[in-house]
């Protein structure tokens, strides 16, 4: 009997727990979830006039895990505009494996969310989410221990989650100053487990719809904006990693900064992004923009075709950073600061960082720069196809920097100011560049810069060319620059519309120079292969060199410009140059020549001076005073030599010192335009030799200047100049030369110098005394010839037999029409004259070039200089023969003048 009655309790008990199970089941799975979303619906319809909210479906099922809601809408108006603004979703699934939760897993098998429009909102106070106003709190408010309490238990819960899927969601943002709507097509996630390391496939796509930035400036989205993604998710929960590749599509703002800014697709390949205790870790496999276009406001535009990033990679845990390279082709800006610019190419290659959050330190393996170009307002068009910078390397750490190679290669300008039409240079580098001191005194050295082929031309002023400059050994701070070595080489400078240069210089050299605050200093510059024309124009100015100002031109009023001028003058410390000197360094490569050309005499002079030495000792400009020795070696000829040797200072701002000028073997003929000038006498044949000796004291002129005229003959041609002459000299100039010529038909002058240096006295009444005892001597010698008859009317005719005054006519050099050369049956003669001198040391020979008529037709302006070239090669034949007292032959050789005759001569006596 006990036991049914003790079935019986168990029975009824275990019914009455089953029911109340069932009431349980239908009070919270069913009961609790409706009246709770009744309340929902209530509480915020209490929120204000206006607030609605509706829930469509729903469903719950414990057994499964299973919750949906379907058709989730609400509305409310807004505070700022009245307008109804409408949120909710279209259906929110839920799937999760409720027996999980015994094994502390957290198991989702699905979530999906469709149709969600969501609208937010921030202001100064409260975050306003679908309608439901939430308060901030405050940046000092405390925080609850609860909220800071851990989590002690001894084993983790696991997070299982299937697939995740939203799409079809909208979701707009709005806080101050800032408007956003998004469109999120698709997002998808699927096998996450929180204690696996597997990846976790994850998808995003969506579409930024609106973007208004009006604080602190302007930014509107002009156009949607469309994002995707697609990759991996690894250790969500520990050590979250991302691997994916995104795209960018259609993206165009614009705003207060800038007008438009528009690319066609940014896109991310091999994204690798981590997050860990050591830190941050990013990296990108490529990176490439498209089409991008930028419009500023009021500045212009820029175009960019294609930039690209590749092999990029970021650690912020060890401060270091790497990218492989960074290219961007087809860059093209209108009135960007240029009128225009384009860039074919820009790349850098092998970039890496480590201190990036510090002080970092960068290298760099290589910069390019290719098809570069500008148009300057008002300046004309600069390209440059190559530049180029190898192994850059920035440590502010060490505060140090260094660079291997920069070059810029093919570089042209066109239309620049200051009147140049043009400007190209081949290549322009710099070599193992060094900084030290960075963030203080910064010092730099520099082992090379080099220009090479640099072209210039100027609209007016003619051009110029340089083959190469170099700078060696460069080193300086912020107070003084050291240079080991400058090079100038293969300069030439030409006028304008003229082939031959002005001025040619093949080498320049500046060793030891030292710039400082106080001064420069240098040591022995050099040059060789210095090549000058120097021209006078008919109007007498040199070309090139601005005429002088006339005296009439310069303001009278002196003195007030004097006054202004010395109160304006301050005192300062002089800038101090020294020099230890200049001097020509001489090869047979390198041969130094001035071309002389007077086109204001008749007929136009042309003369080729060589420079066969100079050389100067050191100047400092803070002693002046101190005396300078020079020395100049020139010469006209292979047999003229023109020196001037000396050492000059300045004192009172005038020269002081003494100095030797001499000329030896200088063929007159070839000069006759200023020896009519001078005397109005032609020279039809003669050689002169000049040995002066100068003394420079306290502004006054000393010495005496010996002159020889060997072997000359003269003849009138221009009476005025004669005349002028003949009253200053108190006699008639052809007597006086018949006096001062003796029997070799020499003229042998002593001219002392005396008074200012600024207007020197020329003793003309030592040479008319000279003129008068000569002349006493020359009549005594007459009439000692007159009473020698008949041997003295012999000897009397035969210093004038003949038209060129030749006492003995030795036999012609016949030419064959327009030849220069010597043939051999000549060179025998030549041999046999040679012998004659070897012997007899007192005889002068005379060389005297003839053309022909048809000769001169064919050579036509240059018929002068072709018979010059005769006479010149004859004497170079025998120039270097030595006479018996071991004296050379040239300088008893004088070349007349050439002349027009029936046939190609040269004739020759003595």
């Amino acid at each position: 009997m006990s036991s049914f009655v003790s079935r019986r309790i168990v029975i009824i008990t275990s019914m009455t727990l089953v029911a109340f199970l069932v009431v349980l089941y239908l009070a919270i799975f069913w009961a609790v979830p409706k009246f709770g979303l009744r309340y929902i619906k209530q509480e915020y319809a209490k929120l204000g006039d206006g607030y609605h909210l509706t829930i469509g479906d729903w469903a719950i099922s414990p057994w499964n895990g299973h919750i949906l809601l379907k058709d989730v809408n609400a509305q409310y108006p807004s505070k700022s505009t009245a307008e109804e603004i409408k949120v909710g979703l279209d259906q929110l699934a839920l799937n999760v494996r409720l027996a999980s939760l015994f094994n502390k897993e957290i198991h989702i098998q699905q979530a999906a969310l469709h149709g969600l429009r969501f609208n937010g909102k921030q202001t100064s106070d409260e975050l306003i989410l679908a309608g439901f106003p939430i308060p901030l709190a405050s940046d000092d408010a405390p925080v609850s221990a609860e909220e800071t309490a851990s989590d002690d238990s001894s084993s983790p819960w696991i997070f299982l989650v299937d697939s995740v899927e939203f799409t079809d969601n909208t979701i707009h943002w709005q806080q101050e100053g800032l408007s956003v709507g998004v469109y999120l097509q698709s997002i998808t996630l699927s096998q996450l487990n929180s204690a696996s390391h597997a990846a976790v496939p994850i998808t995003i796509d969506l579409t930024v719809q609106k973007f208004n930035q009006t604080e602190p400036q302007a930014v509107f989205l002009k156009k949607p904006l469309v994002l995707t993604l697609d990759g991996n998710l690894y250790d969500i929960f520990t050590k979250p990693r991302l691997t994916a590749d995104s795209a960018l599509n259609e993206f165009e703002i614009t705003g207060d900064a800038v007008k438009s800014l528009v690319f066609s697709k940014l896109s991310l390949e091999g994204v690798d992004a981590s997050y860990s205790e050591a830190g941050v870790v990013f990296g990108i496999k490529q990176l490439l923009l498209n089409n991008l276009v930028t419009e500023l406001p009021e500045q212009g535009r820029a175009e960019l075709g294609d930039f690209i990033v590749d092999n990029m990679h970021v650690d912020l845990g060890k401060a270091t950073a790497a990218v492989g390279n960074i290219k961007a082709d087809n860059l093209n800006t209108t009135d960007l600061g240029v009128t225009k610019a384009a860039l074919k190419s820009l790349g850098m290659h092998s970039i890496t960082a480590k201190n990036i959050t510090t002080d970092p330190a960068v290298m760099i393996t290589n910069i390019t720069l290719t098809g570069a170009s500008a148009d300057l307002p008002e300046q004309g068009n600069v390209q440059l196809e190559d530049f180029s910078i190898d192994n850059v390397d920035v440590d502010l750490a060490t505060a140090v920097a260094s660079i291997e190679k920069i070059y810029a290669g093919n570089l042209t300008a066109a239309d620049i100011a200051g009147g140049l039409e043009s400007v190209t240079l081949a290549s322009l580098g710099w070599e193992n560049i060094n900084v030290t001191e960075l963030r203080t005194m910064p010092n730099i050295t520099l082992q090379k810069f080099a220009i090479n082929d640099l072209t210039a031309k100027h609209l007016t002023d003619g051009n110029m060319t340089l083959g190469r400059v170099t700078v060696e050994g460069v080193s300086g701070g912020t107070d003084y620059q050291n240079i080991e070595q400058i090079k100038v080489t293969e300069l030439n400078v030409f006028s304008a519309n003229r082939a031959v240069p002005l001025l040619s210089l093949q080498e320049y050299r500046i060793p030891d120079i030292a710039v400082n605050q106080l001064g420069l200093t240098t040591g022995l510059h050099t040059y060789a292969g210095l090549l000058a024309t120097v021209k006078r124009a008919a109007n007498g100015n040199i070309i090139g060199i601005p005429a002088s100002t006339s005296v009439a031109a310069v303001t009278t009023n002196t003195t007030e410009t004097v006054a202004v001028l010395e109160d304006e003058i301050k005192p300062f410390d002089a800038f101090r140059v020294r020099i230890a000197g200049v001097k020509q360094v001489e090869d047979d490569d390198s041969q130094s020549q001035v071309h002389w050309i007077d086109e204001s005499v008749t007929p136009v002079l042309r003369a080729n001076l060589r420079v066969y030495a100079l050389e100067t000792g050191a100047v400092d400009s803070a002693r002046l005073e101190d005396v300078i020795p020079f020395t100049i070696v020139t010469g006209l000829d292979d047999y003229n030599r023109i020196i001037l040797k000396g050492a000059l200072g300045l004192k009172n701002n005038l020269p002081e010192g003494e100095l030797t000028f001499t000329i030896d073997q200088l063929n007159l003929p070839a000069f006759n335009p200023y020896v009519v000038q001078a005397m109005g006498y032609r020279v039809k044949k003669g050689m002169l030799k000049v040995d002066a000796d100068i003394k420079l004291r306290n502004g006054q002129l000393g010495g005496k200047t010996h002159i020889l005229l060997k072997n000359s003959k003269l003849e009138p041609a221009d009476e005025a100049t004669i005349n002028r002459i003949s009253k200053q000299i108190a006699m008639p100039l052809d007597t006086a030369l018949s006096v001062l010529r003796d029997d070799n038909n020499n003229i042998n002058l002593e001219v002392p110098l005396s008074g200012n240096i600024t207007d020197p006295n020329v003793g003309i009444n030592d040479v008319i005394n000279q003129i008068s005892t000569k002349a006493i001597k020359t009549a005594t010698l007459y009439y000692l010839k007159q009473s020698l008859q008949p041997y003295g009317a012999f000897i009397s005719l035969a210093s004038f037999a003949g038209d060129q005054l030749f006492a003995v006519r030795l036999n012609d050099l016949e030419y064959e029409s327009l030849a220069t050369e010597l043939t051999d049956k000549q060179k025998e003669y030549l041999d046999t004259v040679a012998k004659m001198m070897g012997k007899k040391v007192e005889l002068e020979l005379q060389v005297c070039p003839v053309v022909s008529k048809d000769e001169a037709l064919q050579w036509g302006d240059d018929w002068f200089n072709q018979a010059q070239k005769r006479s010149a090669v004859v004497k170079s034949y025998l120039a270097n023969i030595k006479d018996k007292g071991d004296s050379l032959l040239s300088s008893r050789i004088s070349l007349c003048e050439p002349q027009k005759g029936d046939k190609p001569l040269v004739i020759l006596g003595v």
